[in-house]
């Protein structure tokens, strides 16, 4: 019995809780109409979905953005899958293209950039020099663990674990295997 009222008293909450995320997207829409979102999204407090310079973001059915998550596309395109999770505090920023797959995890603090500051001239200071860019491609069913990293020209394949903590530095990680470390190494294959 006490749970049946429990049940009962939490609704009006996740209402609630919707509704305000509904509020949510609807600003992000208004200021950044290169933002879309599918059904069901949820987008949490204090999370930012924007949009700069021609750039576009897609977010799948069902995925939730928690809160503190920042995730921009700055002349790129952003398209995460449905059925996705991105934990608080995470950062996806674009300058060419980022694709996330569906059924994503992807924990809390985790870092995905397609584009680093240039590095070739020895005298001219990084923040002077030309920055690069390269596709991130995450497939489906991928999960990255909390605080960790994917770079420039990274292809991550489906069924693959990221350890805490890992770095994926451009290259492509196999299908249905275990990584981590820095940079991140595959550690165990995972049975299909």
């Amino acid at each position: 019995m006490n749970e049946i009222i429990a049940t009962i008293l939490r609704q009006p909450v996740k209402l609630f809780r919707y509704f305000l995320s509904e509020l949510r997207k609807f600003k992000c829409r208004l200021l950044y109409p290169n933002c879309r979102f599918g059904r069901g999204v949820y987008l949490g407090p204090r999370a930012i979905v924007k949009t700069t310079d021609g750039g576009s973001i897609m977010i799948g059915n069902n995925s939730v953005i928690e809160r503190n998550c920042f995730i921009v596309a700055t002349r790129g395109h952003i398209e995460i899958g449905s059925d996705c999770f991105i934990g608080q505090g995470s950062f996806i920023c674009a300058n060419e293209s980022i694709q996330i797959g569906n059924f994503a995890l992807i924990a809390e603090y985790v870092t995905i950039r397609d584009q680093n500051h240039g590095t070739d001239v020895g005298d001219v200071p990084f923040c002077h020099q030309p920055s690069s860019s390269e596709p991130i491609s995450i497939a489906n069913n991928v999960w990255l663990g909390a605080k960790s990293t994917v770079v420039a020209g990274s292809r991550i394949e489906e069924n693959v674990i990221c350890a805490a903590g890992a770095v994926v530095v451009c290259k492509k990680i196999s299908a249905n295997s275990v990584v981590g470390g820095v940079p991140a190494k595959t550690i165990k294959k995972i049975n299909s």
